[in-house]
């Protein structure tokens, strides 16, 4: 695998987590938080790297196991959304 497609995996992988957490906020507004281990199954693999970014780029927060999407990863997500329209 090329760095190229290295990159290209994990862009997309930060996507489907903001997504997915996006998704969870819009379907448990009270208790929007998702494990970590949730977020490996659904990337079918390790997800560090792209939650460490994701958290330092404040669009997701932590709390012990747990994650949850920022209004900041909100706007990122709806962002996405209006490029691609």
């Amino acid at each position: 695998m090329t760095l190229f497609d290295l990159i290209t995996r994990s862009q997309a992988i930060r996507v489907e987590i903001l997504r997915h957490l996006y998704q969870a906020r819009l379907e448990q507004a009270s208790v929007p938080w998702v494990t970590g281990h949730a977020l490996f199954e659904m990337a079918a693999g390790p997800v560090a790297f792209e939650l460490s970014y994701l958290i330092e780029r404040g669009y997701i927060v932590k709390d012990n196991i747990r994650y949850c999407i920022t209004a900041d990863g909100i706007d990122q997500v709806e962002g996405g959304l209006k490029a691609s329209a």
